[in-house]
């Protein structure tokens, strides 16, 4: 008698199990949750009267804000430890997903505050400048909005079964790469017009955002060539930015001695732009924040601090360094995401959904 094996052929529309996640994985969400609860502690005591570590320096927060800095901090939290456990491939996202993206955005823009203009003293080596106990507060700040990206992109890969190291789903190539161009072009178009032009445009005494005797003193030839060369480095930066769309931002171009023609270091490329992002978009923010306060009467900045600049001026300024550091941090990602070569842990891992699929 002939004895058959009976094979049933596997389900073509059944996801496979996703691979091994890394280590950080399962420690990041909770992470994040006491970080939330240790800020949220300090953010207490300075509604209590405490001065230490107080991130805002002279500006006189009301303590309604503070309570308001503690809620949000509690919040974050409770969406930290709602996102440890999930059941892939079950739900969708759901809003405490969303919300660790919300947290960990106000943790990186607004919680780090002046922390572009401290880091400018220790690169100067002007110590002295430094008030420590804030300066610390605000790399804290930076640490747990780190802290929140991580929990969030861990979530969003073990929610639909994601590869856990490089977050693959298998599809939805052309969709990122039409968010790419964009936020490449984005990134040269912003500083080019909200920078460039603005120092050019005073350079040669034009009142554009700011008093006659402001654009006077702006124009004189001690000062006018100082805004012309941050108008051309500005404007060099910005084609320099179009390398992350472009194919020469992965091959050197052949002209280029000894470079000529090999590929371009992707750290080389990517982390500059993420360097000046992380620098540009607290302060952009900040700033932003600062001058609706001043315009709305919420807290009046002195004339000392306003100068020449008109708030038109200052909204110009800090518009373009929030949105500069946003799309150049998007396309520093963008070209992570099209040049990072095959994934070791999820090679031959099929039947994923797609990104459009999520």
């Amino acid at each position: 008698m002939r004895v058959t094996q009976d094979v049933t052929a596997p389900d073509p529309q059944q996801p496979a199990p996703s691979p091994s996640a890394p280590w950080w994985a399962e420690r990041v969400a909770p992470a994040a949750a006491g970080w939330a609860v240790v800020y949220g502690a300090f953010v207490l005591s300075w509604a209590l009267g405490s001065d230490w570590g107080r991130p805002f320096g002279d500006i006189d927060v009301p303590w309604v804000l503070y309570g308001g800095l503690a809620a949000l901090c509690a919040a974050a939290a409770v969406a930290a430890l709602a996102t440890v456990r999930v059941r892939p491939g079950t739900v969708r996202p759901g809003l405490a997903g969303k919300a660790l993206w919300v947290f960990a955005a106000i943790f990186l823009t607004v919680a780090p505050g002046t922390l572009t203009l401290d880091l400018a003293s220790v690169f100067t080596a002007h110590f002295d400048a430094i008030d420590w106990p804030p300066f610390l507060m605000k790399l804290f700040a930076v640490v747990g909005g780190a802290l929140f990206v991580g929990a969030a992109v861990s979530y969003r890969r073990r929610l639909h079964r994601a590869c856990g190291h490089c977050g693959r789903f298998g599809g939805g190539s052309g969709q990122r790469r039409r968010w790419e161009k964009a936020a490449g072009y984005a990134a040269v178009a912003v500083p080019t017009l909200g920078f460039a032009l603005p120092h050019v445009l005073w350079a040669m005494d034009v009142a554009f955002g700011v008093t006659e005797k402001g654009a006077a003193d702006l124009s004189a030839p001690d000062t006018a060539p100082a805004l012309w060369v941050l108008a051309l480095l500005t404007v060099a930066g910005s084609v320099l930015t179009l390398g992350l769309v472009m194919s020469w931002g992965e091959t050197f171009p052949r002209w280029i001695p000894l470079l000529g023609g090999r590929a371009v270091p992707r750290l080389l490329a990517m982390v500059p732009p993420l360097v000046v992002a992380a620098a540009l978009t607290p302060y952009g923010v900040l700033g932003t924040v600062a001058m609706t306060a001043n315009v709305t009467g919420v807290h009046e900045l002195s004339a000392e601090r306003m100068g020449e600049m008109e708030p038109l001026g200052f909204y110009i300024t800090y518009l373009t360094f929030a949105a500069w550091g946003a799309t150049l941090c998007a396309a520093a990602f963008m070209y992570h995401y099209r040049t990072r070569g095959a994934c070791a842990h999820c090679d031959g891992h099929r039947g994923l959904p797609s990104e459009e699929s999520s």
